[in-house]
């Protein structure tokens, strides 16, 4: 077990190898310091609040600045600013007169290296801008009982999210997938404003897609985040790939986010990145420099900074979310300047994502009661759906060797490395502006062979993918590196990431400590439903399908970790297990569902968004989605920060149509 945990790093030590190369390069070619602009107006806790004269335990709304303050206050307090979040601010701010703050736990940590595609997806580097921790349990042990209510096996996986401004989106793959069936799901279980035709115009309204992807359908063209397809493949092992998934009976579609389109295929997957080829992120989208300054009356973005707990005001309706408790993010700063209050004349929206939104509402007193009463906390809001239903996208790779520069692998040689960061440099080309993904099949396990992992989806093609009977189930991510073994010296590595896209399984987030600053308990759940075996068993059929056409139409691939294609139950469960990682698409523990449940679980926020029970205080980030989407989450928490903003305006009277 040892020597699988220990191989099952190898990409990571693969990428900071790397990144030790880029590094000097950074040292010792001076002209790129010059490609990075201009100081960021960021801003502290001392600088946007009050400082906290009491203890913690006994703030109250009377120890908040007055209303009518000139310090201290704001209209809407944005807690976390990551993908959804810096879109809501920016929306927000757009309103002559509204103050907005934006607080954001990372630092800005803009540079050049951060925007190289490649280079920024390396989130395995020491230095990273990331959260990264052990949950409890990824998948459970044998014999014991998960939260989905069904046994798993054992693997521990990592979880990481964005430590950063802008989040998530400043280390992803970058990839731009919307999902069409979730949207009518939602609609159909009665959730208000959420179908897909809700939502498109809010993924139009964000996006200014560039090159030939601007002249498709269903594009939008003069959003802020920009969005582009790459016309062609960065390394030569995609085409054989994408010959061999149409052999076994996958169809192609040209544009895996129209809406009408066939449910199930193999495409090339969008990305966000600009016209120079650097990443665009949430953060280069939303709240660039430029923007924060033209709007400094009434715009703060507030960096290093730790969100405590919710301050409440009791009301005759109940409680009233008017403002924060923070602190600087460095503990020694923290000593030494204290605590500030800031203050919500409208609304305090968190956008800390699956893991941080659940943290904060229960350190703050919203959440499960017996729970909090344990720890200690004292209970403002009884809501037993806070922190559950945590899901993520599970996935298992099968592996194989491939010539060198076919592979990711071959920028572990140094003049290599050097030559293509150069290339990216001059020219803005190269195998740099690649994302570790740039196809991706979606299809429906029905659709595979229990007996050969051969696909019937290219029947299917005249369905449409808008129907939620037919959101996919699989998604398996060709990646050309080693995910798990390190390929031998001289060689490449090729894997095929078999995801499972809907889960039934499910996990929670609680407290671990009411310290803020200590990382919660996770418990992923993956697996912890045995449905999901039946779909993962199936969906590895098909990528071991997929290899052998890849192999039968004379592409050089050799196995390296695989396992048989009649593999019995216990030798595919053991293999998953052994190959397990996480996709670091966390969801689904602030719910958008009725309080009292939905049949999936309670509730936490209603369809506009609004913490059940709680005046003044919503959720807008990936923690909001009944269940987990079926895509990659970038784009649908872009689009929830857009349309949380409209719901906001409109519900104070400041939308103009």
């Amino acid at each position: 077990m040892a020597e699988q945990r220990a191989a099952s790093t190898s990409y990571a030590l693969f990428l900071a190898m790397l990144w030790r190369w880029l590094n000097w390069i950074w040292l010792y070619l001076p002209f790129v310091r010059f490609l990075s602009d201009a100081p960021y107006p960021e801003q502290r806790p001392e600088d946007v609040g009050l400082p906290l004269k009491i203890r913690e335990e006994d703030v109250s709304v009377q120890d908040l600045p007055g209303e009518e303050d000139a310090e201290g206050v704001w209209d809407y307090i944005v807690g976390g600013g990551g993908t959804s979040g810096c879109a809501l601010a920016s929306r927000l701010s757009e309103t002559p007169g509204i103050r907005v703050l934006l607080l954001e736990r990372g630092p800005v940590g803009d540079n050049f290296l951060s925007r190289v595609p490649l280079i920024s997806t390396n989130f395995a580097r020491a230095n990273s801008p990331n959260y990264r921790w052990l949950p409890q349990s990824s998948m459970l042990d044998q014999g014991s009982e998960g939260k989905g209510g069904k046994k798993g096996g054992k693997a521990d996986m990592a979880m990481v999210s964005g430590k950063v401004l802008g989040g998530t989106s400043r280390i992803n793959s970058m990839l731009y997938t919307r999902g069409a069936g979730e949207w009518e799901a939602m609609a159909r279980a009665g959730r208000k404003g959420w179908s897909f035709n809700d939502v498109y115009p809010y993924f139009l309204k964000s996006e200014r897609a560039l090159g030939p992807m601007s002249l498709r359908p269903g594009h939008g063209l003069t959003g802020l985040w920009q969005t582009r397809a790459y016309g062609h493949y960065l390394l030569p092992s995609y085409n054989p790939c994408v010959s061999a998934a149409q052999s076994v009976g996958l169809p192609f579609i040209k544009d895996l986010n129209a809406p009408q389109r066939a449910p199930y295929g193999v495409g090339d997957v969008d990305v966000s990145m600009d016209d120079k080829g650097r990443r665009c992120s949430a953060y280069s989208a939303f709240v660039p420099a430029e923007l924060v300054l033209e709007r400094k009356d009434r715009f703060a973005v507030c960096t290093e900074t730790l969100a405590r707990k919710i301050v409440f005001q009791d009301t005759d309706q109940g409680p009233r979310a008017v403002g924060l408790v923070i602190e600087d993010e460095d503990e020694e700063r923290a000593k030494e300047k204290g605590r500030f209050v800031v203050r919500a004349r409208r609304e305090v929206i968190l956008c800390g994502g699956a893991i941080g939104s659940p943290q904060l509402l229960q350190l703050s007193g919203v959440g499960p009661a017996e729970f909090l009463k344990e720890k200690g906390v004292k209970v403002v809001k009884d809501l037993p759906g806070v922190g559950e239903h945590l899901q993520d996208h599970f996935g298992a790779s099968v592996q194989y060797l491939t010539p060198l520069t076919h592979s990711f692998h071959a920028l572990e040689h140094a003049f290599y490395a050097i030559r293509h960061i150069l290339h990216y440099i001059l020219f803005g080309a190269g195998i740099f502006l690649a994302p570790i993904v740039q196809i991706s099949i979606f299809t429906k396990s029905s659709t595979i062979s229990p007996v050969d992992g051969r696909c019937t989806a290219s029947k299917l093609i005249g369905e449409s993918a808008l129907n939620p009977e037919n959101v996919p189930d699989v998604e398996i991510m060709p990646i050309p590196a080693g995910l798990s073994v390190p390929p031998p010296p001289g060689q490449g590595g090729f894997s095929f990431l078999t995801v499972l896209a809907t889960p039934f399984s499910f996990g929670r987030v609680r407290l671990a400590s009411t310290d803020p600053r200590q990382r919660p308990a996770c418990d992923l759940g993956v697996l912890s439903d045995e449905r999901d075996w039946a779909v993962i068993r199936v969906g590895l059929k098909l990528s071991l399908a997929l290899a052998g056409e890849m192999k039968s139409q004379g592409y050089a691939l050799k196995d390296q970790c695989v396992l048989p294609m009649d593999a019995n139950e216990e030798e595919v469960k053991a293999f998953v297990r052994r190959q397990g990682r996480t996709t670091y698409h966390y969801s689904s523990t602030c719910r958008m569902a009725p309080e009292a449940g939905d049949g999936d679980g309670p509730g936490v926020v209603d369809d506009e968004l609004r913490v059940h029970g709680v005046l003044g205080l919503r959720v807008a980030d990936a923690s909001i989605f009944p269940k987990i989407l079926s895509v990659h989450l970038q784009a649908p928490c872009v689009m929830v920060g857009e349309k949380c903003a409209d719901m906001i305006k409109k519900s104070w009277g400041d939308l103009k149509d």
